[in-house]
């Protein structure tokens, strides 16, 4: 396709930059033209560039990080570029109400960054949509929307860079629907919220203060530990009810040196194991170690069963073909990895690199529609690893394997990470997620699949499950189970000592 993009030339971003030369290297012609416009409440575009200046020497924040403005001599650069004839699609960067065909990023319904800024300053994320307009529309149409996660709302330019690179691959779908011929998944437009006045300056203040605070604690907590939960279930599995048991859950032990989390289950000879990441608070690398639990309950203590020169953990296991496998998260290696039980269950060899040169969390098999599907936590150019679901797909567990051609399908931050096994329920094939709209797996998310192909995907949520009080947790993010036996986990502060 032949593309122009529209750039404020004031507000000339390096997240712009990124876009065009991803364009680029997706085949496509690209022109930048450079605008110059009134851009919305200067007052607080002043305020907001003092206040980012002072985080960034507070927290060394890179030059190149994606909302950084680029300068003269970049932009003059931008604008050189140039393609030949009309293009197919014009890409608004600057909110200068082009002509048809055209998209351009909204955030809370407004096509002026600023919104964005005012939403993170209060506190929350902003929704981020794709509008688009045809040569003979009159308004717009919402083609794509994602709720991208803000891993740390108190620095305001990293919440930043991450809402850009979430508008970035939203704008890459949309393309790459658009190029492909498919018809644009249209939604209906968010409304502006009522935002408070709240200061750039204050903000700033307030996350130092909170940064302070959580250092201090920090000496003596362990904020987020993790620990896992088991029962046997008696007809009353979550998979089935979709609500919390009454049966309480035992929990796994520990040491305070370290903490357990991601935990499966598999029944081998009629032994039931619970495989799990492993995580020394020393090494701060995650390892699988294996317990098993009897029939009254009681668990064993774990053991090491696999440990690799980079971060493991969520150990997906499956008996398959009369062996029994393995896919752990290997996305520190930028793989995703297929073991072989040697031995079973501490002795496993590596057989395939199913995946390479993607950075994939939390990798979860399931066959579907006479293919085999892996869906991932996938991230890039600084995005978070919360919010975006890459599928690939292959006719055979060793492959080849093939990234879905609209990858990151999705972008929401409540129902995108996958969080266990996917199961099914009176026919329908559902798929735990996490939740990580108040922080890293702040709650389960039970979606149900409703479309599933090598051309699309779309779900949707039927339940929202946080951690009971009596957890005494604020998150949960795993939720399996095997011939009986239901496992989960949750986080909470632990003291050090």
């Amino acid at each position: 396709m032949r593309l122009r993009l529209i750039i404020d030339s004031g507000l000339a971003y390096v997240w712009h930059r990124r876009l065009a030369d991803r364009l680029k290297r997706e085949g496509h012609e690209v022109a930048i033209a450079t605008v110059v416009r009134s851009s919305g409440d200067e007052r607080l575009r002043r305020a907001v560039k003092i206040a980012r200046m002072i985080e960034r020497h507070l927290y060394r924040i890179p030059p190149d990080h994606p909302t950084a403005l680029l300068d003269a001599e970049a932009v003059v650069a931008l604008g050189a570029q140039a393609v030949e004839g009309q293009a197919d699609c014009t890409i608004d960067l600057a909110g200068a109400g082009a002509p048809g065909p055209v998209i351009a990023p909204r955030f809370d319904g407004s096509r002026e960054d600023m919104a964005a800024v005012a939403a993170i300053i209060d506190g929350r994320a902003p929704v981020i949509e794709i509008a688009y307009r045809g040569a003979a529309d009159t308004v717009d149409r919402v083609i794509a929307r994602g709720r991208p996660a803000i891993e740390d709302r108190a620095i305001l330019t990293r919440a930043l860079d991450q809402m850009a690179v979430g508008a970035l691959r939203l704008l890459l779908q949309s393309i790459r629907r658009i190029s492909a011929g498919e018809p644009p998944i249209e939604t209906a437009a968010s409304q502006p919220p009522v935002l408070a006045s709240r200061s750039p300056f204050r903000h700033v203040a307030n996350a130092l203060a909170a940064k302070i605070a959580a250092r201090l604690t920090g000496l003596l907590t362990y904020p987020d530990h993790w620990r896992i939960g088991w029962r046997w279930t008696k007809g009353d599995a979550v998979g089935d009810g979709l609500v919390w048991p009454q049966q309480p859950y035992r929990f796994l032990a520990d040491d305070r040196q370290r903490y357990f989390a991601d935990p499966f289950a598999f029944v081998h000879d009629g032994a039931a194991h619970v495989f799990c990441e492993e995580f020394p608070y020393a090494t701060r690398r995650g390892i699988i170690s294996m317990f098993t639990v009897t029939r009254e309950g009681v668990a064993s203590p774990p053991r090491p069963v696999l440990e690799r020169p980079y971060h493991l953990s969520y150990p997906l296991v499956f008996a398959e073909g009369g062996a029994i496998w393995m896919i752990p998260e290997s996305s520190e290696n930028r793989t995703v990895e297929l073991y072989r039980a040697q031995r079973f269950p501490d002795v496993w060899v590596r057989e395939a690199v199913l995946v390479e040169n993607v950075v994939a969390a939390d990798a979860t098999l399931v066959t579907h529609g006479g293919r085999r599907w892996l869906f991932a936590a996938v991230s890039e150019d600084g995005s978070s690893s919360w919010d975006a679901l890459g599928l690939f797909h292959a006719l055979d567990l060793f492959g080849p394997w093939t990234a879905h051609p609209l990858n990151p399908l999705l972008i929401d931050v409540e129902a995108a990470r996958p969080a266990g096994m996917m199961f099914t329920r009176q026919g329908r094939l559902l798929r735990p997620a996490q939740d990580c709209t108040n922080g890293y797996g702040s709650a389960l998310t039970l979606c149900e699949v409703t479309r599933l192909d090598p051309h699309g995907y779309e779900q949707r949520i039927v339940r929202r499950l946080p951690p009971p009080a009596s957890w005494k947790a604020h998150g949960v993010h795993t939720l399996n189970g095997a011939g009986g036996l239901e496992v989960i986990d949750c986080v909470g502060a632990r003291r050090r000592f």
